[in-house]
């Protein structure tokens, strides 16, 4: 009898041992989250990102290189061969619209690309149309929704005169902006941070005041531009920055300060909900990283999941399908980041709050 009580608790020991083994064995090698290299030509900066081919591909523009990349889910980079024959080669923002891209140049071309990145008649959006409230200066941020591109940043008026803050433009006629909401406060939108998002044709936009919120710009002029009560609370208090961005070679220094700061920097619509992205500094470097769930038309915080990176910045491109989150180093005095690598994370899993902890690397 005592050597089957023994044999029977030795068994026992050895099943608990195998399921231990077995769970930690699934944590260790988790499924649906990877993180891949990318090959050369590696981005050196990322100003705008979107995705081509039903999101097998993600399109770079970085204006450092002067060039709009393609990387694959594989993470191998490509030059996209887009304008050959224009010797002006430098993209600002590359948004979705019009059966096609919207490529928005530094001095404010726009060039139509069809689904193959083949560019249409160039358009200019710096001469003011008939029936519009003034020209478009300069964006620092854009994203296309509906029938709109939706900016940030300075509009001269009919009299003259410089207006900051939000307005948008009809697809169709680019060169005819509309202001929304005035706000002259510059500083962090000259960071490249994703501040605009849209959903069904409506912009979002995180305001970045001492107190940071969301506002919704219906695309309709008969209803009214609306500032959600959903925010989380860590997050509410965004300090005046002490360093300035005047170009690609002055970053180095706010984004150090970006570095210490907890803050929103991101906001992206996906399945008729938005999701805000924060980050928080790291006492051992880096930054922990939040995805924010909110239910826009309910106006409720819906939960958060942490993502699986501490890198120091960010750049993020949500699809149907998966959402591709670019690992980012510190800005060097050229202007320049360290980007190489990519997670890879299912839209499934940002929905349903269940991102894994780490992710397989390839």
């Amino acid at each position: 009898m005592d050597t089957y009580r023994r044999r029977f608790r030795t068994v026992g020991i050895l099943a608990l041992s195998l399921a231990f083994a077995s769970a930690l064995s699934v944590k260790a090698q988790p499924t649906g989250c990877r993180r891949v290299l990318l090959t050369d030509p590696r981005p050196q900066w990322i100003s705008s990102a979107t995705f081509i081919d039903q999101g097998s591909r993600i399109a770079l523009v970085d204006p450092l290189l002067h060039k709009l990349l393609l990387v694959n889910s594989r993470g191998k980079s490509s030059e996209a061969q887009w304008d050959q024959a224009n010797g002006q080669n430098e993209p600002a923002f590359i948004n979705r619209g019009l059966n096609g891209y919207v490529l928005s140049m530094i001095d404010r071309r726009l060039f139509w690309l069809d689904s193959h990145l083949k560019p249409r008649p160039i358009t200019s959006i710096t001469k003011r149309r008939d029936g519009s409230q003034g020209s478009i200066e300069s964006a620092y941020d854009s994203v296309s929704s509906g029938d709109f591109l939706y900016y940030f940043g300075a509009m001269r008026t009919v009299q003259g005169q410089f207006w900051w803050g939000f307005f948008r433009s009809p697809l169709e006629a680019p060169a005819i902006p509309e202001s929304l909401f005035d706000f002259k406060d510059v500083d962090y939108y000259l960071l490249g941070h994703k501040y605009l998002t849209g959903l069904a044709g409506d912009g979002y936009a995180v305001v970045m005041t001492e107190k940071p919120s969301i506002f919704k710009f219906p695309r309709t002029g008969k209803q009214k531009i609306v500032q959600l009560k959903s925010f989380p609370e860590e997050y509410r208090h965004a300090p005046k920055l002490r360093t300035v961005s005047t170009g690609s070679k002055s970053q180095e220094a706010p984004f150090k300060e970006i570095e210490g700061l907890t803050i929103p920097v991101g906001l992206y619509g996906q399945d008729g909900l938005l999701y805000l992205l924060t980050r928080k500094p790291r006492d051992r470097g880096g930054a922990t990283w939040l995805l924010h769930k909110i239910d826009p038309r309910r106006d409720r915080e819906l939960g958060q999941s942490r993502l699986p990176t501490t890198a120091k910045h960010l750049t993020v491109v949500n699809t149907g399908g998966n959402w591709y989150m670019f690992e980012k180093g510190s800005v060097q005095p050229d202007g320049s980041q360290k980007i190489d690598s990519m997670l890879i994370i299912p839209n499934s899993a940002i929905k349903s709050l269940k991102v894994p902890e780490i992710c397989s690397s390839r």
